[in-house]
């Protein structure tokens, strides 16, 4: 889990503690454009942890050292997560939204990674399924209104 975004700096909204002010703006234009969105709800288990069959061995200090003995009760290599800024989810659709204002250098395979289940989750719910990384309020705004007229859209199909 990234505690520390690159140059974010945290701040408190409504009694959320977001971890840029980014993620603020997102979440006021989101709720002033009446959009339900929820933030850092929806945790994915993107690979499940495991111990090793295998011994590790690592240089720490200039020296060849065991980090890690095979069968070893408390060597677990740690799960990997992923934690979606924004996610509105209903019957029909989920849509994501993941404000990145400066990537570190896991978030690109993290990313694939839960691309990769989005694919398999939309072969077990055939449901929608949007993906938006706004990177500016500009972006953010402009997603609003691609859901906007998403869920207009939706809304016209269901009046015939």
């Amino acid at each position: 889990m990234n505690k520390k975004i690159v140059n974010a700096t945290e701040i408190t909204v409504d009694g959320i503690h977001f971890k840029s002010k980014l993620e603020a703006r997102c979440y006021i234009l989101l709720k002033e454009a009446g959009l339900n969105f929820k933030y850092e709800k929806t945790d994915v288990e993107l690979l499940q942890g495991f111990r090793p069959s295998f011994d590790v061995y690592e240089v720490d200090r200039g020296q060849l050292k065991k980090k890690v003995t095979k069968g070893g009760k408390n060597q677990v290599i740690r799960s990997i997560s992923y934690k979606p800024d924004f996610v509105y989810s209903d019957n029909k659709r989920k849509i994501i939204i993941e404000t990145k204002g400066f990537k570190n250098d896991v978030y690109p395979y993290k990313r694939k990674l839960f691309f990769k289940y989005l694919n398999l989750f939309l072969e077990q719910n055939k449901c929608e399924v949007y993906f938006f990384e706004p990177t500016n309020v500009t972006t953010i705004k402009q997603t609003i209104e691609i859901i906007k007229n998403i869920m207009k859209h939706d809304k016209r199909r269901n009046r015939r």
